[in-house]
């Protein structure tokens, strides 16, 4: 049962969040569309999106901006939500979001890596999540090798994992996947 305040704040907040989410018919309606462009327009003029895309050209928008856009507003209503979790730090809801965050940032650039485009990472990173990332992501994106990388992130806890993916056998980005998404979920369920 909810008794604390902070409880009640996040959960109406969220029952307000999933009563904004898009629905099965916006879905189907989406998928009508032939231009990211009348995504954009759709997603501006029919949904709770107007506020985030008003400034949107639909004419112009490109995929990846509009997706960095969508990805933005949910990450500030996401931190909107963390003010209210009182938890302590290492079971706050809002550490588990961001170590999901910071695994998902790390497999891009793992995958950017092994694709031998490390370079190119830096254009895909969103931006905005350069300031909460605990490990540093810019000083990473130098990193041209995974020994390189795993420098980048000693005093991580990241980097010892990667360094134990990297003496694995089998297919070094599944290694580092499984390796990732085992510390977020022993995290979750601890």
């Amino acid at each position: 049962m909810l008794t604390g305040f902070a409880e009640k704040a996040i959960f109406t907040k969220l029952k307000t969040m999933y009563g904004q989410s898009l629905t099965a018919t916006d879905y189907q309606s989406l998928t009508l569309r032939r231009s990211v462009g009348e995504i954009a327009a759709y997603l501006k003029n029919e949904t709770h999106f107007s506020q985030v895309l008003s400034n949107v050209k639909e004419s112009m928008v490109r995929r990846g901006y509009l997706e960095d856009l969508l990805r933005r507003d949910l990450f500030q209503r996401f931190t909107r939500l963390s003010r209210y979790d009182f938890s302590p730090a290492d079971k706050s809801f809002y550490r588990f979001c961001m170590v999901y965050i910071e695994v998902e940032q790390l497999l891009d650039y793992l995958r950017y890596l092994n694709a031998g485009l490390s370079d190119q990472f830096v254009i895909a990173l969103p931006g905005f999540l350069i300031h909460y990332l605990r490990y540093p992501i810019l000083e990473l994106t130098k990193a041209r090798t995974l020994d390189q990388a795993v420098e980048k992130l000693a005093g991580t806890p990241y980097g010892p994992l990667l360094r134990s993916a990297r003496e694995q056998e089998g297919a070094l980005i599944r290694n580092c996947e499984q390796k990732l998404y085992q510390y977020y979920y022993d995290g979750v369920f601890q």
